[in-house]
């Protein structure tokens, strides 16, 4: 199969796209390298275009002879997103619809999103399920709820197929050339604190949890791009599949 993943060069990205090559598959890099690394594609992918998702004319070249879109993009701070919200819209959803639009402009109609358990509304278990109830707490999860409703509409309306994923926290890396850079991320930011000499930050205080930090989910990012390899032959038409992604 072929498939086009945008937002390809970043952290999770590369990933998937490794395992769809070792797999055979053909795999097409579509990142403006905002936050993507050069060094995550040099070597490991031939077929690379430099472009943002706003730019509708890209997105139609990407799409050639595409059998399934794998839409990481989007920019995630959850902090920025809350000083900046119009950009993360414009970003996020605007880019997702032009995403889907170029992808009924050119008949592909099968596509993986990477949402968010940042969507769901705070409950006294800790625990959620995909029936729970959603609520944003910053732009940033608003984005996602809108693109997967949005993405539920595409599917009601268009045939489409997809799955939007929820996952908490993606650590680890299969080589130092993919390894995660995001100061926002939990491995960077701990290996930053103890090169610099200092405890590594737990937030919370009143959680109800033995020294009352927060707990939370944490999958290794080799069984999360396995999973995108394992339900490529599970898309259902016109339906959008959501799913909460774990840690084994």
């Amino acid at each position: 199969m072929n498939f086009l993943i945008t937002g390809g060069a970043g952290y999770i990205g590369s990933h998937i796209g490794q395992v769809l090559q070792k797999e055979n598959h053909h795999v097409r890099i579509f990142d403006d390298f905002s936050n993507g690394l050069h060094r995550r594609t040099s070597n490991l992918f031939r077929d690379v275009l430099s472009a943002n998702i706003l730019d509708s004319d890209k997105l139609d070249s990407a799409m050639n002879d595409i059998d399934i879109v794998i839409h990481l993009a989007g920019k995630k701070a959850v902090g920025e997103s809350v000083n900046f919200p119009r950009m993360y819209r414009e970003n996020n959803v605007v880019g997702s619809k032009n995403v889907l639009d170029s992808m009924r402009r050119n008949k592909v109609d099968k596509i993986i999103f990477s949402s968010t358990a940042v969507v769901y509304a705070p409950n006294e278990s800790g625990f959620f399920n995909e029936n729970d109830q959603i609520a944003a707490s910053s732009p940033y999860s608003e984005n996602k709820i809108e693109v997967e409703r949005m993405l539920t509409e595409y599917c009601d309306n268009f045939n489409f197929s997809s799955f939007s994923l929820r996952y908490f926290n993606v650590v680890g890396a299969n080589s130092p050339q993919l390894s995660d850079n995001s100061v926002e991320n939990l491995v960077p930011k701990v290996f930053k604190a103890l090169d610099s000499g200092v405890q590594p930050e737990i937030f919370g205080n009143d959680y109800p949890t033995k020294d009352g930090t927060c707990i939370r989910d944490y999958i290794h990012i080799s069984d999360l791009s396995e999973l995108h390899a394992d339900i490529i032959e599970r898309f259902k038409v016109g339906e959008n599949q959501i799913f909460i992604v774990t840690g084994k």
